[in-house]
């Protein structure tokens, strides 16, 4: 297995837990990416429902709450964000640009 897949297995496997060195890289390759349209959890009942939400990308701009998953527990949460911040990534590698939302 692939430092990369061991690192996203590694966080998948337990998103709460404390990251290594592999997917401590990977992680702050995927939060470094341009914040505009970036998914994000957002608190809906504290320490009990999270949602989604895209951020803006411009100062004061805020976070736009999207209608679809609620989640229960934050770990499943977690994961919903993580797969969508790969697939994003990997995306715009492909077209070789950021993605826009």
């Amino acid at each position: 297995m692939k430092a990369r897949e061991a690192a996203e297995a590694a966080f998948l496997a337990d998103p709460l837990a404390p990251a290594g060195p592999e997917l401590r890289r990977l992680l702050i390759g995927l939060r470094g990416r341009p914040a505009a349209g970036k998914h994000v959890l957002v608190t809906i009942e504290p320490h009990r429902v999270w949602g989604l939400g895209l951020l803006s990308g411009r100062p004061g701009g805020g976070v736009r709450l999207l209608d679809g998953p609620r989640f229960t527990d934050r770990a499943e949460a977690e994961r919903h964000v993580f797969r969508l911040r790969l697939a994003e990534a990997a995306a715009a590698d492909d077209d070789g640009r950021e993605p826009t939302s």
